[in-house]
C-alpha cells in the first residue's frame, strides 16, 4: 500500500469449524473520513498464521480472532478475542438462510466491512 493514511485496522480470524481450519480477515485503512478495504502480501499472512500457531498448548484457551490497530504515528494494539469469530458468526447464521452461491458472493463483498468501525 503506498496510499497515506491515518490509521488502518485488520480485523484477522484463524478458528476450526467442523475439523477444518478456517482463515479470513479484513483489512481496512481510513483517511480523513475515507474507509478503504486492501489485501494483505503473503508475508503478512504467513506472520499472522505463525502468530496464531504459536498460541500455548497448555489447556489455556487458544484466541480465535484478533483484532490489530495502528495509527500513521505507529502507536499500535492487538486486542486478541475469544469464542465465535464475528465473520464466522454472520457466515453461519447467514447459511441457514441463503443459498451457498449467494452467501459466498456476499461475504466476499462490502457488506462485512462494518465490523471495523
Amino acid at each position: 500500500m503506498t496510499t497515506a493514511w491515518d490509521r488502518i485496522e485488520l480485523l484477522y480470524e484463524n478458528s476450526i469449524v467442523d475439523g477444518d481450519r478456517r482463515v479470513v480477515y479484513k483489512a481496512f485503512y481510513f483517511e480523513t473520513d475515507a474507509k478503504h478495504q486492501f489485501g494483505l502480501s503473503g508475508e503478512c499472512h504467513t506472520l499472522l498464521y505463525e502468530l496464531s500457531e504459536g498460541q500455548p498448548d497448555n489447556g489455556v484457551e487458544k484466541w480465535t480472532w484478533l483484532k490489530f490497530m495502528m495509527d500513521a504515528g505507529g502507536t499500535y494494539a492487538f486486542e486478541f478475542k475469544y469464542g465465535t469469530p464475528p465473520l464466522l458468526e454472520r457466515e453461519l447464521e447467514l447459511a441457514k438462510k441463503i443459498p451457498p452461491q449467494r452467501l459466498i458472493e456476499w461475504a466476499n463483498g462490502p457488506e462485512f466491512d462494518d465490523l471495523i468501525p
